[in-house]
C-alpha cells in the first residue's frame, strides 16, 4: 500500500517529497505537466481505488464558510473600541447623575449593535450560499457523481446546453461560449477553445482561453467529430 506524509499549515498542503528528500506545496496535476501530457493524462483517468486516495490527499472539492453565531458577532461588536469607549462615557454620565444621557447612550448603543450583527450575519449566510453550490456532474466514462467528490485528473463531460463549473478545468476537445462576469465582470460571453496538444509547458496565463473557471456559466457547447466536449 502506498502511503504519504503530508501536513497542514496556515491552510496550505505540504507533502513530503521523497525523490528530492524535502517537503514541498501540494499542487495541482498541471504543475511541471506539457499541454501533450494533459491530453495522454486524461485517456486515463483515474479508477475508483486512485480517486479515493488522490481525495485523502486533497480533500473534498468544496470552499467552506463559516457563519459566526448570533453570540459571536455580539461579543466581536461589544468589545469594538466605539463601544468601550461608550460605556466609559456612560460610567461618565452615571457618575455625573445625568441618568437620560445614559439612556439615550444605552439606546443608541443597543440599535447600533443589533444592526451592525443583523446585517453581517445577513451578509455571511449570503456568501456561503453563493460559494457552497454543488450539483452532479458526469464523468468521462458516464459515471455520475457528486462535484464535492471531484479529484484533480478527472475527465468531465460538459453537456450541449451549459452549466455552471464547480471547478477549474482544462478543456481538451470541443469548444464552449462561457460568461465570466462572475470573475471578471465583462458582460460579453468569451468563446474557450480546446488545449492544443502541443510539447509545450501548461501555462494558466498563456492558455486561460482553454481553461474553465471556477464559478463561471458555461452558456453553450459545441463538439466536433462526434466526441462529447470535456
Amino acid at each position: 500500500v502506498q502511503q504519504f506524509r503530508l501536513f497542514r499549515h496556515k491552510k496550505q498542503y505540504l507533502i513530503w517529497d521523497t525523490g528530492r528528500a524535502q517537503w514541498i506545496r501540494l499542487a495541482g496535476v498541471e504543475r511541471g505537466a506539457t499541454c501533450a501530457q494533459l491530453h495522454a493524462l486524461a485517456a486515463r483517468p483515474p479508477c475508483s481505488e486512485r480517486r479515493l486516495r488522490i481525495l485523502n490527499i486533497y480533500g473534498l472539492n468544496e470552499i467552506k464558510v463559516p457563519v459566526q453565531t448570533i453570540m459571536t458577532l455580539i461579543l466581536l461588536e461589544v468589545f469594538n473600541p466605539f463601544y468601550m469607549f461608550q460605556v466609559f462615557t456612560i460610567a461618565v454620565w452615571i457618575a455625573e447623575r445625568y441618568y437620560y444621557y445614559c439612556i439615550a447612550i444605552v439606546l443608541m448603543s443597543t440599535f447600533g449593535v443589533a444592526t451592525s450583527v443583523i446585517q453581517t450575519k445577513k451578509n455571511q449566510e449570503s456568501l456561503r450560499a453563493t460559494v457552497e453550490a454543488y450539483a452532479t456532474v458526469e464523468l468521462w466514462g458516464g459515471r455520475r457523481v457528486d462535484s464535492r467528490a471531484l479529484c484533480p485528473g478527472d475527465v468531465l463531460v460538459l453537456p450541449p446546453h451549459g452549466c455552471t463549473m464547480l471547478c477549474d478545468a482544462a478543456l481538451l476537445t470541443g469548444s464552449a461560449i462561457v460568461n465570466e462576469s462572475m470573475l471578471t465582470g465583462e458582460s460579453v460571453p468569451v468563446t474557450k477553445t480546446a488545449l492544443q496538444r502541443i510539447d509545450k509547458e501548461f501555462n494558466l496565463k498563456e492558455h486561460s482561453s482553454s481553461v474553465l473557471f471556477c464559478g463561471t456559466k458555461v452558456i453553450q457547447t459545441r463538439y466536433y467529430s462526434n466526441e462529447p466536449v470535456k
